[in-house]
């Protein structure tokens, strides 16, 4: 038998022992789509490590420094004990990651507190919204709000599409998951407004579902 013949026979059973080498062999694609998947899976582990809150680049809580003495928890309206006190400055942001500030003296400001699954402000929001659009805001007195008691196990979450839906205008700082915010205003419950003076100091405080009647009245009283 020539050589050739013989090298032929060889490279022959080379290939029988090993079918599956080279590129086109269907264990080397396998590898290569283990090796993407690994890839995929990796990605999205990542992706679920990021805070809690974050919807893409934007958050439903946030830090928030609180500078001053907290305001005593609202429990007696006709005799708010807050009244003439200095409130404390809130500097926080926004649901875009905006920085933002409340408290500071300045402007007299309505400090709005919402919650996304409290079925009151769910009803007093589109109230109010009304209210500012209609104009009935005396100028010079700002209108912000705080958005608190966030959790994505409650009804009516995330709270920033919530008011996107609303058409809600006023600035919006949103709160630690804790309640930090909520806690130095002496929040009790839903929803929630502190009227502050021009130069800080706490003008009223009122809870719940507000006759926009009343609410002008407080407005007027603002200094």
């Amino acid at each position: 038998m020539s050589s050739e013949r013989v090298r032929n026979r060889q490279e022959q059973r080379k290939k029988k022992k090993n079918p599956g080498s080279g590129a086109s062999s269907p264990w080397f694609w396998a590898a290569i789509g283990a090796i993407v998947a690994l890839f995929v899976l990796a990605f999205f582990l990542t992706k679920g490590d990021e805070p809690a809150g974050d919807m893409g680049g934007i958050q439903e809580t946030g830090p928030v420094e609180v500078s001053g003495d907290a305001l005593p928890a609202f429990e007696d309206p006709s005799n708010d004990a807050s009244v003439g006190q200095q409130a404390p400055v809130l500097t926080g942001e926004t649901f875009e990651g905006d920085p933002i500030e409340i408290g500071t003296p300045g402007r007299p400001t309505v400090v709005v507190f919402l919650a996304h699954w409290c079925p009151h402000c769910q009803i007093e929001v589109p109230r109010v919204k009304t209210f500012i659009d209609e104009g009935n805001v005396p100028g010079g007195i700002d209108i912000t709000s705080v958005a608190t008691s966030t959790s994505d196990t409650q009804a009516n979450y995330p709270p920033s599409a919530w008011l996107e839906r609303e058409g809600w205008q006023p600035p919006v700082m949103v709160d630690e998951a804790e309640g930090k915010a909520a806690d130095a205003y002496g929040l009790t419950s839903f929803p929630y407004f502190v009227f502050l003076n021009s130069d800080g100091t706490v003008n009223a405080r009122i809870s719940g579902e507000v006759d926009m009647g009343t609410f002008a009245g407080m407005l007027t009283a603002l200094e």
